[in-house]
């Protein structure tokens, strides 16, 4: 599949990126190039293959939850910029509404 640079402008507004147009031309063959091999697999036969939502076999491999010694409140907050009643004080991020 080859992709033009408009495509590759379309792709980039998506992300919310912006790019040159040397890059969208230089990006057009990179993305082309990697849907080019995509295409390729699709030709590989894989009948008895199944889907799997894990890369290998196996299944998700759990812990009991066990209590165990950390730091200690004072030494959590020891090297923290700003702290205020036992808490790490960070700066507000969010306007109010």
């Amino acid at each position: 599949m080859k992709l033009n640079p408009e495509e590759v402008e379309k792709v980039a507004g998506l992300a919310k990126l912006t790019l040159a147009e040397n890059e969208k031309e230089r990006f057009s063959h990179q993305l082309s190039s990697i849907l080019s091999h995509m295409d390729a697999l699709k030709e590989v036969p894989t009948p008895e293959v199944g889907s799997s939502p894990l890369p290998v076999g196996g299944e998700n491999e759990l812990r009991d939850d066990v209590v165990t010694p950390s730091l200690s409140q004072d030494d959590a907050l020891r090297n923290a910029p700003d702290a205020h009643d036992g808490f790490f004080k960070v700066p507000k991020i969010l306007n109010d509404r």
